[in-house]
C-alpha cells in the first residue's frame, strides 16, 4: 500500500512519497539554507533533492544576498556500464558582489568590491567502484563571467572605469580527476585516509593565456580518544601555461583596458580609477606570463582570510584540526536520541603562494581558530571563527574543510 511519510527537522525539510519501508521509489527533501563567506557576505536559499531508487538524483536550488542565483545538477544516469554513470549541471548567477584584491603572490593591499553575473554549464562521466574506494571523471564545462562595477571600500562609491574594455570571460574547460579513499565514513570521517590528483583546462579567455590547472591532494584521519580525532590534509595546485597570451607586461595590458582615469572626477575618484587600473594590469600580465592555479582563502582552505584571497601560479596549503565530538544520543527536538552530534574543532592553516618555485617556501601565511558544527545525516554545518595577519574571519557554510 503506497502511504506518504512527512518529517521536520532543523535545517532540513523531508517528504518522502513510498511503496514499502524497503524500497521506496522516490525521495523528496527541501533543505533551507543560509551562508555567510568571509570577503563575500550572506545569503539564504532553499534547495530541493529529488533521489529515485536507482540512484538518479536531482539536485536544484537558487539563493538571495550577496549572490543571487540558482542551479540544477542531474546526477547518477546509468550508462549501461557498470559502475559507470553520467550527469548534467547548469548554474545562473543573476548578481554577486565580493573583495577581491588583484595581487599575486601573498602581496598585502586593500580590496575592491567587485559585482559580477554569469553562468555555467557542464557534463560528466563519473566511475566508482561497489565499495566506494575508487573514484574516476572526465568532463567538460563552458562558463561565463561577466565583470560589472567595481567598488572602493572606502568610500563606497562605484569606481570610475572603461567597462567596454573589460571583456567577459568565457571559457571552455576540460576536467579529469581521481580519487582513492579508505574512510570509516566518507561524510565525516573519523580514521582513515583520501589520496585525490585532478586537472583542469582553461581554454578560449579572451586576451588571457591559455592554461591547464593541477590540483593535489592527501588528506588523513587518526582517532585520540573516544569521539576525539585528529584531520589533516596537504593541498597542492599548479598553473601551466598551455598558449602564452601577447598582452603579458603591464604596459601592453593597460593600453588594451584604455581608462583615462582623468575623466573620473574627484580626487579620490582619480586615485580610485588609477589603482584599480595598475593592480588589474600588474595582476593580468603576471596571470599571462605564469598561469594562475586554484587560489587559497576562505572557508574550505585558509580560513582566516577572504574567499581566493592568495592567487600565483603555485599555491599550498597544510591543515590541521581535532574534532571533538562532545554531544552523543542526547535527546534534541525533531531528532530524538541519534543528534545532532555537536563537534568542537581547534584548527590550524598554514599557506603558500608564488609565481616562482625558487620563492614559493620563503614566505607563508597562517591562521588558528575554532569551529563549532552540527553533525546532521544530510550535512555538516560550520560555524568557524579563525585569526590570521589580516585580522579575523568568520563564516557559516556546510561540509567539512578537511
Amino acid at each position: 500500500m503506497t502511504k506518504r511519510i512527512i518529517c521536520f527537522a532543523t535545517f532540513l525539510f523531508c517528504a518522502a512519497l513510498v511503496a514499502d519501508e524497503e524500497t521506496p521509489p522516490l525521495t523528496l527533501n527541501f533543505f533551507p539554507a543560509a551562508v555567510r563567506l568571509a570577503g563575500v557576505g550572506g545569503a539564504v536559499g532553499l534547495g530541493a533533492r529529488v533521489t529515485h531508487r536507482t540512484g538518479i538524483t536531482l539536485l536544484a536550488g537558487g539563493g538571495l544576498g550577496e549572490a543571487n542565483g540558482f542551479g540544477a545538477q542531474l546526477k547518477g544516469i546509468p550508462t549501461g556500464l557498470d559502475n559507470l554513470t553520467f550527469g548534467l549541471f547548469a548554474g545562473k548567477l543573476t548578481r554577486a558582489e565580493f573583495d577581491t584584491f588583484y595581487t599575486r603572490n601573498l602581496d598585502s593591499a586593500e580590496p575592491f568590491r567587485q559585482r559580477v553575473e554569469g553562468h555555467v554549464l557542464g557534463a560528466a562521466f563519473d566511475f566508482s567502484l561497489p565499495e566506494k574506494t575508487l573514484f574516476l571523471s572526465v568532463g567538460f564545462l563552458t562558463s561565463l563571467v561577466k565583470l560589472a562595477d567595481y567598488f572602493s571600500k572606502t568610500t563606497a562609491q562605484t569606481i570610475f572605469t572603461n567597462r567596454a574594455s573589460l571583456h567577459d570571460i568565457e571559457t571552455s574547460s576540460f576536467t579529469l580527476s581521481a580519487a582513492y579513499q579508505r574512510l570509516d565514513n566518507a561524510a565525516q570521517p573519523t580514521e582513515g585516509f583520501r589520496l585525490a590528483v585532478a586537472g583542469l583546462t582553461q581554454l578560449g579567455r579572451i586576451a588571457q593565456s591559455d592554461q591547464m590547472i593541477l590540483q593535489y591532494s592527501a588528506s588523513w584521519h587518526l582517532p585520540l580518544a573516544a569521539h576525539v580525532s585528529l584531520a589533516s590534509r596537504l593541498w597542492g595546485s599548479d598553473a601551466v601555461i598551455l598558449k602564452r597570451s601577447p598582452y603579458s607586461d603591464s604596459a601592453s595590458v593597460s593600453a588594451a583596458l584604455g581608462t583615462d582615469c582623468t575623466q573620473a572626477g574627484s580626487a579620490a575618484a582619480t586615485q580610485d580609477c588609477s589603482d584599480l587600473k595598475n593592480r588589474l594590469s600588474d595582476y593580468i600580465a603576471a596571470s599571462n606570463r605564469n598561469g594562475t592555479a586554484l587560489p587559497v582563502g576562505g572557508a574550505y582552505t585558509l580560513r582566516g582570510y577572504s574567499e581566493m584571497r592568495y592567487r600565483a601560479a603555485h599555491t599550498r596549503l597544510l591543515g590541521t584540526e581535532v574534532r571533538w565530538v562532545f554531544t552523543q544520543d542526547i535527546d534534541v527536538p525533531f531528532f530524538g536520541k541519534k543528534g545532532p552530534h555537536l563537534e568542537l574543532a581547534p584548527f590550524v592553516d598554514i599557506a603558500l603562494a608564488d609565481d616562482t618555485w625558487t620563492r614559493i617556501y620563503s614566505h607563508a601565511r597562517a591562521n588558528a581558530g575554532l569551529g563549532l558544527r552540527a553533525l546532521l545525516p544530510e550535512a555538516t554545518l560550520r560555524l568557524e571563527f579563525a585569526a590570521g595577519q589580516e585580522g579575523l574571519a568568520w563564516f557559516f557554510t556546510v561540509g567539512q574543510a578537511i
